[in-house]
């Protein structure tokens, strides 16, 4: 790293703005813990792309009103593959008229939503705890390396990370102004993983590096605008834009990828150590999320850990970030 960085005294609005950060992902994860007795429960558990009803929750309100094999045509007039909206604008005690298919006939049937049992909330929690712990071990770094360059990138990534699944789970139990914010989040996040790990463990400098950042963060900003300015109206979750926001993220992740593995021939012992802790770290979480949860449900239909549990793996992630930020 650039030493005249590392001992450069942080700007005290640079400090403020950082804290700022800080207690915006704090209050935004809280809000989410505070949304999710909130999330409305309509008891159908599996439904497919085309609306096909596959399993529905006996105790819940859907058993009354739909079966198995039924097929969702529509949600209050629209169309089952744009009703999302329809469903998380919904509160307890609120019904939706669905326009069902069954056995050759077509049926509309009023569907009332409650609130989500205590029983059904914890899939919600794992994903508020690593949230919290992204937005606890770049506050750790910070507060170590105050003045280094890769700490402060860590540091904003993982608040990023934090708040986005924080926004996440709020958007999921109804609340529209976060789906557009943490979609915008999302794109945000892609350059930032880039330009962190240009950092980590080692600095790496030159004109096409400015390019490559400026080019990246002007796409994400452009991408986040379309978000924020379209409101809840451009965000079904099915169009070429969100699409776009997924494999943008990927490609990030195979470029991070790239660095770290660059960064095990680093000349520096300290670079080749850091990046071995992450890789490890990080790799194996991601292997074994695969493994245990994506790859089966892609398979059989059924992950062999339920999603919310495989999620508690990613701890490693900030957790090795951490420590290898920190040892540096």
């Amino acid at each position: 790293m650039n030493p005249t960085s590392e001992t450069r005294p942080a700007p005290s609005s640079s400090r403020a703005a950082l804290l700022a950060l800080t207690a915006v992902t704090l209050v935004v994860l809280a809000l989410a813990t505070w949304n999710l007795p909130q999330k409305t429960y309509t008891g159908i558990q599996s439904v497919t792309a085309a609306g096909e009803v596959e399993a529905i929750d006996p105790a819940g309100p859907a058993t009354t009103v739909l079966e198995g094999g039924d097929v969702i045509v529509a949600a209050d007039g629209v169309a089952f593959a744009e009703s999302r909206e329809v469903f998380a604008g919904l509160r307890p005690g609120e019904a939706v008229r669905l326009t069902v298919e069954r056995g050759g006939r077509t049926l509309t049937v009023e569907l009332a939503v409650t609130a989500t049992p205590r029983s059904k909330l914890w899939p919600g929690i794992p994903p508020l705890v690593v949230g919290l712990a992204f937005a606890v071990a770049g506050a750790v770094v910070l507060y170590s390396s105050p003045t280094s360059p890769g700490a402060r990138l860590f540091f904003v990534l993982s608040q990023v990370a934090g708040s986005a699944l924080g926004l996440g789970l709020i958007g999921v139990a109804g609340g529209r102004w976060a789906v557009p914010v943490f979609n915008a989040l999302l794109w945000l996040s892609a350059p930032l993983v880039v330009h962190f790990h240009l950092a980590f463990p080692r600095r790496r400098e030159g004109g096409f590096r400015r390019l490559v950042l400026g080019l990246s963060y002007g796409i994400s900003g452009l991408a986040g605008a379309l978000f924020l300015l379209g409101g809840t109206t451009t965000l079904v979750f099915d169009t070429w834009l969100y699409s776009a926001g997924r494999l943008y993220v990927a490609l990030a992740v195979l470029i991070t990828l790239a660095l770290l593995v660059a960064g095990m021939r680093a000349p520096d012992a300290a670079a080749r150590r850091a990046s071995r802790t992450v890789l490890l770290s990080g790799g194996l979480a991601m292997a074994l999320f695969v493994v245990l949860a994506i790859l089966p449900d892609a398979l059989a239909g059924t992950p062999l850990v339920p999603y919310p549990l495989a999620m508690l793996l990613l701890l490693a992630i900030p957790a090795g970030y951490g420590w290898a930020l920190r040892r540096q």
